[in-house]
């Protein structure tokens, strides 16, 4: 059973209503109790997870989810890992609703039905280390949108970071941070899910060629185990030194005085037996890697411990200096209140912190000085060609006030002499009205007698119409007769 794989940032196809694993989720493998002791606690402490509409929000829920969790474990974690705690406090960390989605395409053509069936089955429950992912099936691939931002185990240690966006395949990076530890994650459930399955990626070589990179679960699973062996040796050398280191601080607190202690437990050795049946060939390799661990945990020990001293170190020293003393018998003071030279050197890293820091605000504000000699110079060339402008507008201004004079003189003649050629056009007009008038009705009159003519010339009209009628009705009884006649006359 081959996957291959394609990692990318596109997003094109990402949907809010495919939303699968929240930060709530996320953690639930940490969890050391029973699940419905892990829905009581976050019923209790209100850890809900809310419906979203876009993949902004579920990004900004996301963000405050995992801010009330890390400040709930300050106060209470439950039975909750111990190590979450301080995993969710890392600083340096941009919000989570910054992050980039990465794109996981995990392509099924060379595996048979059955196959895909079961690998849809097994990559629905599959966990992953990210605090938010989006999982949408196809017919022959899967997709997962995962956020980069998630956690990780390492050497006992658990950590919160943004996983790069690399080809990581195997859990044998040595430092996490610069891997892709999710990508790895999810190969290694795979592999335990699926032992017989095969990972395949393409990568473009220094030629420009395409090269098939491919591991199979058993590789992974096995690298896996050796990094599991690795932490347990390194715990268990974290713990003998960590006994070693009591025992020496228990066997020489009364017999030396407080001065020396630490300098004698810098220098205490760790202690190597020979076993009767061990074999004396491999003895030396085998001794030395356990005396290089120890040595190296209590060392780490130390300055661990150191480190977490340094800061009260420093408070104790930059008190002693407000005191008015010097740098050298306050470090003194330091080094015999706290009897290590580790967190008297650390104190002292953090006082040339401050002064370095001094030193650059002293460069800040040198610059800004300049800075502020170069606006003003700016400023009062700004201010002297406001003066000219100024200048410019005021005589602008009184040309237009000239102008407007004139121009509101032009305006009266103008309206006088329309005024005036309005009434003289009214005059005419009138007369001409009244010439109209007149005319009109002598018209009028004419038309009147018109009339009365019309009306006799229509009373005549009407004799003459009658004296025709008769003449027609004689006309035709004389036409009568004498037809009448002309047909005696021919017979």
């Amino acid at each position: 059973m081959t996957l291959h794989l394609t990692l990318d940032s596109n997003t094109e196809f990402l949907r809010a209503i495919d939303l699968w694993q929240t930060p709530i989720s996320a953690l639930l493998p940490f969890w050391e109790g029973e699940q419905a002791e892990f829905a009581e606690f976050c019923k209790t402490h209100r850890l809900y997870w809310h419906n979203v509409a876009t993949i902004d929000e579920a990004k900004r829920q996301a963000a405050d989810v995992l801010e009330q969790m890390s400040a709930l474990f300050k106060r209470e974690i439950g039975r909750f890992d111990f190590r979450l705690a301080t995993a969710l406090n890392t600083r340096g960390l941009s919000s989570i609703a910054d992050v980039e989605i990465a794109h996981l395409h995990i392509s099924l053509h060379d595996c048979s039905e059955q196959e895909i069936t079961h690998f849809k089955q097994v990559f629905s429950e599959l966990p992953t280390r990210s605090f938010l992912d989006f999982r949408s099936l196809g017919e022959r691939s899967v997709e997962l949108y995962y956020s980069r931002r998630g956690y990780y185990e390492h050497n006992g240690k658990l950590g919160i970071h943004t996983a790069k966006q690399a080809y990581s395949l195997k859990d044998n990076f040595k430092n996490p941070k610069d891997n892709n530890f999710i990508l790895s994650g999810i190969c290694l459930e795979l592999a335990h899910q699926i032992p017989h399955l095969k990972l395949c990626y393409t990568y473009t070589n220094g030629m420009g060629g395409k090269v098939d990179y491919k591991v199979s679960g058993e590789e992974i699973l096995q690298a896996s185990k050796q990094e599991q062996q690795g932490i347990a040796t390194n715990i268990d050398a974290r713990a003998d030194a960590k006994a070693e280191l009591q025992k020496e601080a228990q066997k020489t607190r009364v017999s030396l005085p407080p001065e020396s202690i630490e300098e004698r437990l810098q220098k205490a050795p760790t202690q190597i037996r020979f076993a009767p049946n061990e074999d004396i060939e491999g003895f030396f390799e085998r001794n030395y890697e356990a005396y290089r661990r120890k040595e190296e945990e209590k060392c780490a020990l130390r300055l661990e411990r150191a480190k977490e001293q340094a800061l009260s170190a420093y408070d104790y020293l930059h008190t002693q200096l407000e005191s008015g003393i010097t740098i050298k018998e306050a470090l003194e003071l330091v080094k015999q209140k706290y009897r290590d030279d580790d967190t008297t050197n650390l104190a002292s890293l953090l006082l040339t912190k401050d002064l370095l820091n001094l030193a650059h605000k002293d460069s800040e504000i040198l610059a800004l000085k300049d800075e502020c000699a170069q606006k003003e110079q700016t400023l009062e060339e700004y201010r002297e060609t406001i003066a000219k402008r100024e200048e410019t507008i005021g005589s602008m201004r009184a040309t237009i006030s000239e102008k407007v004079n004139e121009y509101n003189l032009y305006k009266e003649k103008a309206e006088q002499l329309l005024q005036q050629s309005l009434d003289e056009l009214a005059e005419r007009l009138q007369k001409d009205i009244d010439n109209l008038g007149a005319l009109l009705a002598q018209k009028e009159g004419e038309l009147d007698e018109q009339g009365t003519l019309i009306d006799r010339l229509s009373i005549e009209n009407g004799f003459l119409k009658e004296r025709c009628e008769e003449l027609k009705e004689k006309n035709e009884k004389l036409e009568q007769r004498i037809d009448v006649l002309i047909l005696k006359q021919n017979e």
